[in-house]
């Protein structure tokens, strides 16, 4: 062998080496993310809407109530005033 088929032979070896040890590792599963809900006292002293329909006009955003807004049997507007202190 001359040597740029040495190189090449030496330089694919290391390459298929290393495709080896990475892809023949076994990846760890990702572990659930959990979310923090941001309590609605720091959440209305940043900005302040009067209504859903004002949230949604300056936001682009539609109001979502929060799970424990739902299981507390608040309605859309009761838990919009409830994180955004709105008077409508």
């Amino acid at each position: 062998m001359n040597d740029q088929e040495d190189y090449f032979e030496t330089f694919s070896n290391l390459i298929d080496s290393m495709f080896e040890k990475t892809f023949a590792k076994k990846k760890k599963p990702m572990e659930p993310m959990t979310i923090t809900e941001v309590p609605s006292e720091e959440l209305s002293s940043k900005e302040s809407y009067s209504s859903p329909d004002e949230y949604k006009e300056r936001t682009g955003k539609r109001f979502r109530m929060t799970k424990d807004q739902k299981s507390r049997g608040l309605s859309r507007l009761e838990a919009f005033r409830e994180t955004w202190g709105g008077s409508n």
